[in-house]
């Protein structure tokens, strides 16, 4: 079925999920949906939201695009790493990243993961982030209110709900996941395992909660693993009514691979799975050495086709020595203290400390000693009306006899007129980062290894990690000339007020400004010798010192014409700092760094019908920002994009959830199509004599594989700003669960991908794809099991895995796979 099908077929079931509407009453405490337990229910408008605005809030009245994923829907889809949240929420998709995607993309931006209302420290993708503490995700698209302040990265964020303790009873649920079964004999042994303890200590005044999950996987692709142990604590004290301590904790460690996945690129790959397996023949430029450049070449019989061979998904590109560890300690308290029901204090205050590192034998290591991230927000949230009054009205009693008990003819009545209602938030943060990072990337040569061929380099006189050795890292750990290394610590002081004006019931006025202090130090650490003894140490760089006052700005206007609809548009101006891949500032830091703006528009309706069970929102948007390349260039970014999501849920026996994103990114100010990539143009690995499914020519090795391209200086320019690579312009997903009362049930749904362009230039191409994911489950009060199995049309479909190495590296996602899910609860 082609992709225009699939997309019609959405848009129609979309389109009749909205067809008829009533009026519900759309009070907070009222969008239960009668009969549907909480921990059930899929709707957004079960619970507040705080994430968007920080102040408690019902998504159908928050002036932003927001998107909700519940407990219910979390173990239904099995989510467990941010590539996979795309399934619930609208311009959301993240590339593949080397496959430890540490942070998920919005509306083709990397984005920020947040805690209870708290920014943890980003990590693009060092090591996954845990999901063994969360109970619920908000999704908020665009950078955050004044509240939460600036952010580098301004796609939106995720913000962590976690797990909070129960006061009623004694609960133990013990969760294990079997698997994973793949057709073919490539199945693997992926075995993981949650305990989750509540205990109640002291009745409505203290409880405990601790959820331990481990995993001893091997991985579907060759020569992966995915080992992980974590541990989280959650405790909940209310010493009086009006004050509340949420205290969490959570230390985890995941040992794994990074998977680059397919290397030789070609349109030839991607659409059939045809690999050219052969030789490799090096070019010589001089520094750093032999295999500096070159191509793949044909061979002595001169024919590419006697070398074209199909490869299985699993023969990514590696190695039985790569390695990957990280791990992170995360503790936070929030205080809240009620002055009475119009004043409240609140206290945020989080610790985040990470360390990882990284060896991946094509040529890139990583070592990230310390990374120390402390946050403190107060907050004074309160509201008070302005105009209000109180009358006195008299009214003849039109009783039965016309008098009422006290013998009055006339009824006298206290009619209040609330006014212009003003809620506010008014607070100060401090947030204290020290980080040191160190990256070696001066040497990746894709190209020279042949997958066909047990990923033997094809020339191994390659120079690949002969950078200079860090002092203190483990052995083999190096620094090169291009790669980040920083010591760096970052300061930022912030002043915030946001108030909401509600002038009546059909009209809303949202503003506020944030200031922020900023004052940053970072230096280039010494090195010693490279590894091979040759050269000499290098010292320490001067250490660089600047400091920046940074103003955000934040504006909604919402309107609401009926109770259950709310229409809403929204200016939001950020400017924040620039940083790395690791969340540190820049190895060459300068005061530009911390002044980089974006700017938001957009616009949308929100609407919740059909007796509260229909929840449904269109936004549209248009951003622009500051990108940075991989060597910290800046490049102007324009987006702009039109974003639906529908839930409904009648009852707890259905319910069904879809989204659809259109959306358009290009960088601005840059006429060549040749931005930056690690290889000019994928034709460039292939020898002359080369010709691929579209009709290119192979090009005869113009550096395939690392530094500065001899094509990137000479390229010529086509008068039009490139589209950002790597990201669909069309995007659906829908999903379909039904329970029998029996509790036996079925659930299923696609994801659908538009044409997504592989790299810049437009000449690699990743044709729309769908993959269809389902289950079968029975639920019984104190157990369940369940059958995921994901891609069952076993469709060939590809993931981009960076946009730097988009002419290099392509990522075949899995075949059809099945994992069993079982559950126990005491």
């Amino acid at each position: 079925m082609k992709f225009r099908n699939y997309l019609a077929i959405g848009l129609v079931s979309v389109g009749g999920m909205a067809y008829a509407q009533e009026t519900p009453d759309a009070t907070l405490d009222e969008l239960l949906v009668t009969g549907i337990p909480l921990e059930e229910t899929v709707l957004p408008t079960v619970r507040p939201v705080s994430s968007a605005l920080g102040t408690d809030a019902n998504v159908l009245d928050t002036p932003r695009a927001v998107s909700t994923i519940t407990k219910a829907q979390l173990e239904a889809r099995q989510i467990d790493d941010v590539n996979s949240l795309g399934q619930y929420s609208s311009g959301t998709y993240t590339p593949s990243i080397f496959g430890a995607q540490g942070v998920p993309t919005i509306r083709g931006v990397f984005s920020e993961l947040y805690q209870n209302g708290q920014r943890l420290k980003f990590v693009r993708n060092s090591f996954p982030p845990s999901f063994n503490g969360v109970e619920a995700l908000d999704i908020v698209k665009g950078p955050g209110s004044p509240v939460f302040g600036p952010t580098p990265n301004v796609g939106g964020y995720v913000n962590f709900v976690t797990k909070k303790p129960y006061f009623d009873r004694v609960r133990l649920d013990i969760t294990g996941k079997l698997g994973t079964y793949v057709p073919g004999g490539q199945s693997y042994f992926s075995p993981e395992w949650t305990v989750d303890l509540n205990v109640p200590v002291i009745k409505d005044k203290l409880a405990v909660r601790l959820s331990y999950f481990g995993r001893e996987a091997d991985g579907y692709y060759q020569n992966t693993v995915d080992h992980v142990q974590d541990i989280f604590l959650a405790v909940t004290y209310t010493p009086t009514d009006s004050l509340t301590f949420d205290y969490t904790a959570q230390f985890y460690e995941s040992r794994f691979n990074e998977n680059v996945g397919f290397n030789r690129v070609s349109q030839e790959l991607i659409d059939s799975g045809t690999y050219v397996s052969g030789p490799f023949t090096p070019l010589f430029f001089g520094s750093p050495g032999p295999g500096w450049a070159g191509f793949v070449d044909a061979g002595p019989d001169g024919s590419f086709e006697d070398q074209k061979v199909k490869l299985y998904p699993f023969q990514t590109l590696t190695n039985e020595n790569d390695s990957a560890y990280g791990k992170r300690f995360t503790t936070q308290l929030v205080s809240s203290l009620a002055f009475n029901e119009n004043l409240s204090l609140v206290n945020r205050t989080l610790f985040d400390s990470i360390e990882t590192r990284k060896y991946s034998t094509y040529g890139y290591s990583e070592w990230v000693p310390k990374s120390d991230t402390f946050d403190t927000r107060l907050e004074l949230q309160g509201k008070f009306s302005l105009f209000g009054s109180t009358s006195t009205v008299s009214k003849p009693n039109t009783g039965k006899d016309g008098l009422s008990k006290d013998g009055k003819a006339v009824l006298e009545e206290t009619v209040v007129n609330e006014g212009i209602l003003n809620s506010f938030v008014l607070g100060v943060s401090y947030r204290y980062e020290d980080s040191e990072s160190y990256q070696d990337f001066d040497n990746e040569p894709f190209s020279i290894y042949d997958l066909n061929n047990n990923q033997e380099p094809q020339f191994p006189g390659s120079v690949i990690f002969n950078g200079q050795q860090i002092p203190g890292a483990p052995r083999g750990y190096t620094a090169g000339f291009f790669g980040a290394r920083t010591e760096s610590t970052l300061q930022q002081v912030g002043f915030f007020l946001q108030n909401e004006i509600k002038f009546n019931k059909y009209v809303s006025l949202y503003g506020g400004i944030r200031i922020d202090l900023i004052d940053g130090e970072a230096n280039v650490p010494a090195l010693g010798r490279k590894l091979d003894g040759s050269g000499a140490p290098t010292p320490a760089g001067p250490r660089n010192q600047n400091s920046d006052t940074n103003q955000a700005y934040f504006g909604s206007l919402v309107i609401k014409p009926v109770e259950w609809v709310t229409l809403y548009a929204t200016y939001n101006k950020t400017t924040a700092v620039a940083t790395n891949q690791f969340g540190s500032l820049q190895q060459s830091f300068t005061r530009l760094d911390l002044v980089n703006e974006s700017e938001l528009y957009e616009t949308g309706i929100k609407v919740s019908a059909l007796d509260n069970t229909l929840f449904a929102s269109v936004s549209g948007y248009y951003q622009t920002r500051v990108s940075r390349d991989r060597f910290f260039n800046a490049q102007g970014v324009q987006s702009r994009g039109i974003e639906v999501e529908m839930t409904y849920q009648p009852n707890r026996n259905f319910n069904a959830s879809a989204n659809f994103t259109y959306a358009k990114s290009n960088f601005t100010g840059i006429t060549s199509r040749n931005i930056y990539s690690q290889t000019g143009n994928y034709l460039d690995i292939f020898g002359p004599g080369f010709t691929d499914a579209n009709g290119g020519q192979g090009r005869g090795g113009i550096n395939p594989f690392g530094g500065f391209s001899p094509n990137y200086a000479g390229s010529p320019t086509d008068g039009t700003s490139p589209d950002i690579a790597g990201i669909p312009d069309l995007l659906f997903n829908a999903y379909v669960t039904y329970q029998f009362d029996s509790g036996f049930g079925i659930s299923f749904g696609p994801q659908v991908t538009g044409e997504i362009e592989q790299n810049f230039q437009g000449t690699l191409v990743i044709p729309a794809q769908v993959t269809w994911n389902g289950a079968i489950f029975y639920k019984q009060k104190s157990w369940e099991v369940q059958l995921n199995v994901y891609n069952f049309t076993d469709e060939r479909n590809y993931t981009p895995t960076a946009n730097f190495t988009a002419n290099d590296l392509v990522f075949p996602d899995k075949p059809l796979s099945a994992e069993l899910t079982f559950k126990v609860r005491f």
